[in-house]
């Protein structure tokens, strides 16, 4: 289950990660993680295949960040999730 954290700490999370800092982006990750695995396993009916869709996603994400500036206002949980989905692909 995903750690509720506020908008602040998720921000400072991703200027950490920005920064190269590997736990940070450990810690997105792992807040994130089930949630968008859930989605992708509604979009494609396949555990196994929602599974490799998020770790590509995450590997995505990691090498997209350095150009990723989070927004304050931003929702959190599946909102996010989906977000950060259509920002990676």
């Amino acid at each position: 289950m995903r750690e509720s954290r506020n908008a602040e700490t998720e921000i400072a999370l991703i200027e950490r990660a920005q920064k190269g800092d590997r736990d940070a982006y450990g810690d997105l990750v792992h807040s994130y993680y089930t949630c968008v695995v859930s989605i992708v396993q509604h979009m494609c009916g396949d555990t196994h295949l929602a599974e490799d869709a998020a770790q590509e996603a995450f590997l995505r994400a990691w090498i997209k960040l350095p150009s990723f500036h989070p927004d304050s206002s931003c929702a959190t949980g599946s909102a996010e999730s989906r977000s950060m989905l259509r920002w990676t692909y």
